[in-house]
């Protein structure tokens, strides 16, 4: 009897242990997730700004936006990833 519940009790660690595990995958992948929408907004409001006050045609605004989007979502994201 006492060999079962020494077992029993290992696997609820061990469960334990896998859904700590789970859980900070999954709580890491959000923050990665948010950092990165936070960071692509940024990118995008500062490179509408810059291409409307520096007076660019509408399509090099885009992709001034899309670029600066683009890096500092991507910058942003790893953050929590080298944490």
């Amino acid at each position: 009897m006492l060999s079962t519940t020494v077992i029993d009790s290992m696997d609820s660690v061990s469960a334990a242990k896998t859904n700590f595990k789970d859980f900070m995958s999954d709580n890491l992948a959000l923050a990665a997730s948010l950092h990165c929408l936070a960071g692509c907004m940024i990118g995008e409001m500062i490179g509408v700004t810059i291409g409307t006050h520096a007076g660019f045609a509408p399509h090099a605004t885009v992709i001034l936006a899309s670029v600066l989007a683009f890096v500092s979502g991507y910058t942003a994201s790893i953050i929590p990833l080298v944490r």
